[in-house]
């Protein structure tokens, strides 16, 4: 489904009917975005084949749909053709208005999930507006008597549906989160819906500056990235409803973790790590929330004129409760242990990743295959960062103002995929490329 497809004539009723379509869809929910390239091509199924409803091609801009199932039944208004069919052919071409209108990857930010994990959830959201604002989009396409009887993609629908009620409520609600979805992109759809959970159930825990709320939703994200995500394109509603049950005990227990540590009155943001690792390392050293970077560099006044041994000493111009130690005389210096370390931005809690660990990159399947939960990261101090403990080696370090080392902050990189935008999450094997298009 794609470039091979004949295309639509511009001038033929069915194209007009479907750009009239597109702007309605585009109308009730607006965005900032269009990428559709005004190509309309028409497929047909191969025999012994799932029917093929529709398709977009984040490459060309191209739209596809069904030549048996969608574009006969784009007949007008007024044309009697109303029922279930003409139903799941106006919720197709609302599906892929939807996927047209978003940006599909966020490359520069920090939680955003490029996993195929990711894509079964963009197809998931798609599906879940198709259905949610069917009605809204009939009426105002002027197909007022079309209706329809069940979801194309149950088990997407029905995961989905149960999600979106578990994170909404008052401060957040159903129809903000599906508004907010629809602009995209699309690997931020797990931020969004950690961002209702902290709105909606840690409102009084989580502080309201941007660090300890982008940390809190780091943490909630691997609760909701469950490897099913791509398999239940084809699967029933039973399925779905399975996924939302293991998502929703794994949710209670990241919320219930969350609230416990700010109930605690930390005086730094959740430890927890990012799902993209690649924005992290490229944001700049000196982050807001990055005390250490901040700091001017050590002067020589504050510097002792001997050795001293054993202890704290305080020196002429130093800043009033600041220690100094000073290394013994005759040891040389070292590097903490594990040698230099990649520097990520600390805005959020996110931490200093060990050099040389780089995320694997998995890709999924139709079979569900993809990357698994994260695992929420904790931040942890080694005995050479506490007052008064020497350093692996036996050097005694010198401190700035009580500021936590960043040795040891993140133990484990979270698992990155490909990052492929528009490609079908069943489409892809280890090793090969999928076929392009987000296809309905």
């Amino acid at each position: 489904m794609g470039g091979g497809d004949p295309v639509v004539p511009r001038d033929s009723a069915v194209h007009r009917e479907f750009v009239r379509l597109y702007g309605v869809a585009q109308r009730i929910a607006p965005t900032a975005v269009d990428r559709w390239s005004g190509v309309l091509r028409a497929t047909h199924t191969p025999p012994g084949e799932l029917p093929r409803w529709g398709a977009f091609d984040p490459k060309s801009g191209d739209i596809t749909l069904s030549a048996e199932l969608v574009l006969p039944y784009l007949t007008g208004p007024g044309s009697g053709a109303a029922g279930p069919a003409q139903g799941q052919a106006l919720a197709t071409v609302l599906h892929e208005a939807t996927h047209a209108g978003m940006e599909i990857d966020a490359p520069d930010d920090p939680n955003a999930v490029r996993t195929a994990e990711s894509l079964g959830l963009i197809e998931a959201f798609a599906e879940y507006r198709a259905v949610e604002q069917f009605e809204t989009f009939a009426v105002a396409a002027g197909y007022p008597d079309a209706y329809l009887v069940t979801p194309q993609y149950p088990g997407w629908y029905s995961a989905m549906d149960d999600l979106v009620r578990q994170v909404s409520g008052p401060a957040k609600d159903r129809a903000a989160l599906l508004a907010e979805a629809i602009r995209g992109p699309g690997a931020l759809h797990f931020d969004q819906l950690a961002d209702s959970v902290v709105k909606n159930r840690l409102t009084h825990d989580v502080p309201a500056n941007a660090i300890d709320q982008r940390a809190a939703r780091a943490a909630l994200i691997p609760a909701m990235t469950h490897r099913l995500w791509p398999a239940l394109r084809h699967r029933p509603a039973e399925s779905g409803l399975m996924v939302a049950g293991e998502i929703r005990q794994h949710l209670d227990a990241a919320v219930d973790a969350i609230r416990h540590y700010y109930r605690g009155a930390p005086d730094r943001p959740y430890p927890s790590s990012p799902s993209n690792l690649a924005a992290v390392h490229t944001e700049p050293l000196i982050a807001e929330g990055n005390k250490l970077a901040a700091l001017p560099p050590p002067v020589a006044r504050d510097r002792v004129d001997g050795p001293v041994r054993g202890g704290w000493v305080p020196t002429a111009g130093a800043a009033s409760g600041r220690p100094v130690v000073e290394p013994v005389e005759g040891r040389p210096a070292v590097a903490p242990a594990g040698g230099q370390s990649a520097v990520g931005a600390t805005s959020g809690g996110l931490g200093v990743a060990p050099a040389g660990a780089r995320a694997a990159e998995v890709s999924g399947s139709a079979a569900g295959e993809g990357v698994g939960r994260g695992e929420v990261g904790g931040a942890a101090e080694s005995d050479a960062m506490v007052p008064g403990k020497a350093a692996s080696g036996g050097v005694e370090m010198r401190f700035l103002d009580g500021v936590a080392g960043a040795a040891g902050a993140v133990r484990k990189a979270p698992v990155l995929g490909q990052g492929a935008r528009g490609v079908r999450a069943e489409g892809r094997q280890r090793g090969g490329e999928g076929r392009s298009g987000v296809e309905r």
